[in-house]
């Protein structure tokens, strides 16, 4: 689909074998990098300015906290911020919990439990199945914050 868009799509796992160097050439040819949370998104600090940061949220409500560590960052550093915050639809809890299970219903009493808790199940536990048509208009918008 990014593709379709008029996006050069470079699949990149820039892994801890990856020196910095070799990291830092590939994302600054970049105008957009996307990313679930994770510290795979720090690459941004090589982004070309005015260039577009997408990150994925996943389930838990962590919107807040995921916009601080990275959206607020991206901004000072003259970046174009966009944030897609999933559905249960693509989450694979929804192959390990049942839909009335209180990571559902009330992520915020997960919260609560401590950060260990909330680390083991929304970020460990949980990948994401993008749902391509939804995420659809996220890279519309990136395209508009490039040709603006």
């Amino acid at each position: 689909m990014a593709e379709e868009l008029g996006f050069e799509v470079i699949v990149d796992d820039l892994n801890r074998g990856t020196n910095i160097q070799d990291a830092a050439k590939i994302v600054n040819t970049c105008d957009v990098i996307m990313g679930v949370h994770g510290a795979g998104l720090t690459n941004i600090i090589f982004l070309p300015m005015n260039s577009v940061v997408i990150q994925i949220v996943p389930l838990g409500k962590l919107d807040q906290l995921f916009s601080t560590e990275f959206g607020v960052p991206a901004t000072d550093m003259s970046l174009n911020y966009l944030q897609y915050e999933i559905v249960e639809e693509e989450s694979t809890l929804t192959e390990l919990y049942s839909r009335d299970d209180p990571i559902f219903t009330d992520p915020m009493s997960v919260h609560k439990r401590g950060w260990l808790e909330l680390d083991r199940i929304y970020l460990q536990q949980q990948n994401v199945k993008l749902d391509v048509v939804r995420f659809r208009p996220v890279l519309e918008k990136a395209i508009d914050f490039l040709r603006a």
